[in-house]
């Protein structure tokens, strides 16, 4: 069932931003953007295997003058992930601790500092789901891409992991994170997720909009999208 829930969101998302249904090209003509069974499996044959690139993501800080808060751009290279063709997607050593810089250095619940607890997450293994779908660019030509969830719990519009994160005391904090396939905050950095064959290149996004803590109550601070971008190239 919770499968179910999960690809009726990822249709929904997906048909929200007009890519499962028809269009017009530029010549006024009608587009069909739905994938025929052979064209996906063509398609999804293409895509898998195993890829290296880096992880890119916006580090919370103080700016040159130390004075203010501010985001910047940040990366980790070395990641490995693999593609299969049953639509999903393996990330090895995904760093939860990055999610400290989705909320704010000032936040805090009574003596507990929420930013320092989530910096302390241990990396994972993070498995996602991808939905394809067939585009247009501005010549008029055929694009793929894919939208990205990871495999949890759908819930308020949105899917869910959860971990286990534990302090320098020893004290367990229960951690949920929730995924969006959309963005609304003006991070205008990221483009969309697609992946070139004719050079092996790919790109895809990760969209944390929740953060919530048993532990920490009143600890669901975010509110926006907070972008993870994946970029790298195929190796086999």
């Amino acid at each position: 069932m919770n499968k179910m829930k999960y690809l009726l969101l990822l249709a929904a998302c997906v048909m929200t931003t007009g890519f499962m249904t028809s269009c017009l090209n530029s010549d006024g003509e009608s587009f069909d953007n739905r994938f025929t069974e052979e064209e996906l499996d063509a398609y999804l044959t293409r895509l898998q295997g195993t890829y290296n690139g880096k992880l890119m993501f916006y580090h919370r800080g103080l700016n040159a003058a130390g004075t203010k808060d501010s985001m910047m751009l940040d990366s980790i290279e070395g990641m490995r992930w693999v593609i299969r063709k049953d639509s999903t997607i393996t990330i090895d050593n995904f760093p939860d601790s990055i999610y400290n810089n989705a909320i704010s250095m000032q936040t805090t619940t009574g003596n507990v500092d929420f930013r320092n607890i989530l910096s302390k997450a241990q990396d994972r293994r993070l498995v996602c789901n991808f939905g394809p779908f067939k585009g247009l660019t501005q010549s008029n030509t055929v694009d793929y891409g894919f939208f990205v969830l990871p495999d949890g719990t759908t819930k308020n519009n949105a899917v869910y992991t959860s971990s286990q994160i534990f302090d320098e005391n020893g004290k367990q904090y229960d951690v949920e994170y929730g995924y969006v396939t959309y963005l609304n905050d003006g991070y205008s950095y990221y483009q969309a997720d697609g992946y070139l064959s004719s050079t092996g290149n790919i790109s895809f996004m990760l969209i944390l909009s929740d953060i919530k803590c048993e532990q920490v109550p009143q600890s669901n601070y975010r509110k926006e999208g907070y972008p993870i971008l994946l970029k790298g190239m195929k190796l086999y």
